[in-house]
């Protein structure tokens, strides 16, 4: 998918209010690549374990970032499970 298309089709779906509230009051964690310096993901912990239904392991959403001089920029998200 191209780049432009991603951001004007497709990240409003994925940054929906729901999702901004959550991102804002989780438990966040930065990890920087050892052996890649300039990657770098930002974990939100967006669900708590049992909160979607009993047993379910609870969720957590990931921002990819790329650091281009003195700039980050944004380059995926990820769910985890």
């Amino acid at each position: 998918m191209l780049a432009s298309r991603f951001f004007k089709y497709e990240l409003y779906h994925i940054f929906n209010p729901d999702l901004i509230r959550r991102l804002k009051s989780s438990v966040k964690q930065l990890h920087v690549d050892k052996h890649h310096a300039d990657v770098a993901i930002v974990f939100y912990n967006i669900y708590q374990k049992n909160e979607l239904a009993p047993g379910h392991e609870g969720g957590t959403f990931g921002i990819w970032l790329y650091r281009d001089d003195e700039n980050l920029k944004f380059t995926g998200v990820e769910t985890v499970p």
